[in-house]
C-alpha cells in the first residue's frame, strides 16, 4: 500500500497568470470537470492501490471545505502556507506546491494531478525506479531550451548534471527512493528562488525544467531508472502524439481543457464523457458526485447514466447548464 497525493496550491490562480492555459481557472467557482476528474483520481487509486491525502493551502482547504471533498481524503495537509510566494513566483512556478511535497518526502510515495485518473494498477517501482506518466521530446526549443540558456536567478548555478534526452510528464509520479524525491525539492526550489522575472521565453520552460527535466538528470545521477507508465511519447516540436495509445492506463485531461479556452461549447460534451467514463468504472464516486452535486440537469444526467436509462440530448449539449453547477 502507498499513499497518493493531491496538490492543490491557491497562489497561482492569484497571481499575474496571464494568457496562458492556467488563467481558465481564474475564474469563480470550479469546473465540473475538474471535479469529476478530481473524485475519479481519488476513487480510483483507493481501487487499485490504497490511501490518498491532499497537499494545500488555508485557501484550499477553505476551497475543499465549500465543495465537500474534504471527507474523500484521508488526511489533509497545509503545507503549502510555508512557499514564500516573494521568493517563488506562482505564475511561473505554478506547481511550487509539489516541489514542497518532494521535499518532505521520507518513504515511498505517489504524486498525481487532479485532472488525472488510473484506469488500470500501476506496476510499483522497486527503491531504484520512479515511474511517470509518459516521456515528453524535448524537440521544442522554445518549451525545452538548452537548460543552460534558461533565466536564471543572479548567483545560481545550475547544477552539473546530464539533461540530454527526453523529458517526464509529472501528470503522475511514483517515487521508489524518498531520496530522490528530496533532492528533486531542493533543487527545484534552488532553481525557482529569485527567477520569477519576465523573460520573453514561452511562459512553461522554467517550470517544466524544475519539475519534468531535472527530476530525470537527478535520477540518472542517482542510478535510479525512469519508467514510463505509458509507451506513448509526446513530441513537443510537432505537437503529436508517437506510439500506442495509453487509454486503457490512465485519462489525462489537460490537452482537453486547452480546447476549452477557444471552444467552450466543448466542456459540456467533455464533462458527460468524464461523468460517463466515471459511472462505468467507480460507481461509487458517481453516487457520491450525484448526492453532492444541486438538484439539476447535470445531477438528474448522472442519476440517468448510474440507472442505465435515457439521457435528455439538452443535458449533454448544452454548455449553459453547467455555470454554476458546482
Amino acid at each position: 500500500m502507498t499513499t497518493a497525493y493531491h496538490v492543490h496550491w491557491t497562489a497561482p490562480t492569484r497571481a499575474r497568470i496571464g494568457q496562458t492555459q492556467l488563467a481558465q481557472h481564474g475564474r469563480e467557482g470550479f469546473p465540473l470537470d475538474e471535479l469529476v476528474t478530481l473524485v475519479h483520481g481519488v476513487k480510483s487509486w483507493r481501487a487499485f492501490h490504497g490511501g490518498i491525502e491532499l497537499v494545500t493551502d488555508q485557501r484550499g482547504l477553505e476551497q475543499a471545505e465549500r465543495l465537500g471533498v474534504v471527507d474523500l481524503y484521508d488526511r489533509v495537509h497545509t503545507w503549502l502556507d510555508e512557499i514564500d510566494i516573494v521568493a517563488v513566483e506562482p505564475s511561473i512556478f505554478f506547481s511550487a506546491g509539489k516541489f514542497e511535497l518532494f521535499r518532505r518526502a521520507q518513504e515511498p510515495f505517489v504524486v498525481m494531478d487532479t485532472d488525472f485518473y488510473l484506469r488500470s494498477s500501476i506496476e510499483p517501482p522497486t527503491n531504484q525506479e520512479f515511474v511517470f506518466t509518459h516521456w515528453e521530446r524535448t524537440t521544442s526549443a522554445d518549451i525545452y531550451p538548452d537548460p543552460h540558456q534558461l533565466p536564471m536567478a543572479d548567483g545560481y548555478t545550475l547544477p552539473e548534471l546530464d539533461y540530454s534526452g527526453p523529458a517526464s510528464n509529472m501528470s503522475m509520479a511514483w517515487f521508489g527512493d524518498a531520496t530522490h524525491a528530496r533532492a528533486l525539492g531542493e533543487a527545484a526550489f534552488a532553481f525557482a528562488e529569485g527567477n520569477g522575472a519576465e523573460t520573453s521565453g514561452h511562459r512553461i520552460q522554467r517550470a517544466v525544467f524544475a519539475e519534468q527535466r531535472l527530476v530525470v538528470a537527478l535520477a540518472r545521477h542517482r542510478g535510479i531508472e525512469a519508467r514510463p507508465l505509458s509507451p506513448r511519447v509526446w513530441d513537443t516540436g510537432t505537437g503529436l502524439w508517437e506510439g500506442p495509445t495509453q487509454a486503457d492506463r490512465y485519462h489525462h485531461t489537460w490537452f482537453q481543457k486547452s480546447w476549452f479556452i477557444t471552444f467552450p461549447e466543448l466542456r459540456a460534451s467533455y464533462c458527460h464523457y468524464l461523468i460517463r467514463d466515471l459511472c462505468q468504472r467507480q460507481p461509487a464516486g458517481a453516487e457520491w458526485l450525484a448526492e453532492r452535486l444541486a438538484t439539476g440537469p447535470v445531477r438528474d444526467s448522472v442519476r440517468a447514466l448510474l440507472d442505465g436509462a435515457a439521457v435528455p440530448h439538452e443535458i449533454i449539449t448544452d454548455w449553459r447548464l453547467l455555470e454554476g453547477a458546482v
